[in-house]
């Protein structure tokens, strides 16, 4: 087995300050390989064009995360042997900005997973199964799906998530497609 393939192999740790650019170019190469057969191209050209700013903004928001009380906002990053980001992750409580300015229909679940994503040359390994853990450990939990991601569905299913019959457009950045939330139960 490739050592990229080993999920024993890739080092999973919470960010620090000084991760933000590695972490939102993996970040952002996941987007490319997750919706390239969902999205236009210009989805990616938009999101790579953004990176000097992304980076600037993640590592404001950790610093502000960092100066939070308990329970807050937390990133996780995974590395394979090589010290290539192939994965990321990130939660916190309560709802986002985003959602509510889109109008997103409230939920009760108080944890939301807010991204989870890892390099297509690692699915199968577990490694999005540690970076979940990772993230989300037995809270109750929710997240976003885009329609038209099937994987994503699958994998989310498999570990307890089940539609809860919200539903929402995205806004321009994500060239208003439909997605939905799951949710999850607190482990027992």
């Amino acid at each position: 087995m490739p050592a990229e393939h080993d999920p024993r192999l890739v080092t999973l740790r919470p960010v620090t300050l000084d991760d933000a650019e590695a972490y939102v170019r993996c970040h952002v190469d996941c987007l490319t390989e997750t919706y390239a057969a969902i999205m236009p191209p210009a989805f990616a050209e938009q999101h790579r064009q953004a990176i000097p700013d992304t980076v600037a903004q993640t590592r404001a928001a950790w610093a502000a995360a960092d100066e939070q009380p308990e329970p807050r906002t937390h990133a996780w990053l995974a590395r394979d042997p090589d010290g290539e980001v192939v994965g990321v992750v990130r939660s916190g409580p309560g709802t986002q900005d985003w959602e509510r300015a889109l109008g997103a229909p409230p939920t009760d679940v108080g944890w939301q997973l807010h991204h989870l994503y890892t390099r297509a040359r690692t699915h199968g390994t577990g490694l999005g199964r540690r970076l979940l853990d990772a993230a989300v450990g037995d809270h109750a939990t929710y997240l976003w799906i885009l329609d038209g991601n099937p994987r994503a569905d699958r994998f989310y299913r498999r570990h307890g998530f089940a539609p809860d019959g919200g539903t929402l457009t995205c806004g321009p950045s994500w060239f208003h497609r439909p997605m939905y939330r799951l949710v999850r139960p607190p482990a027992r």
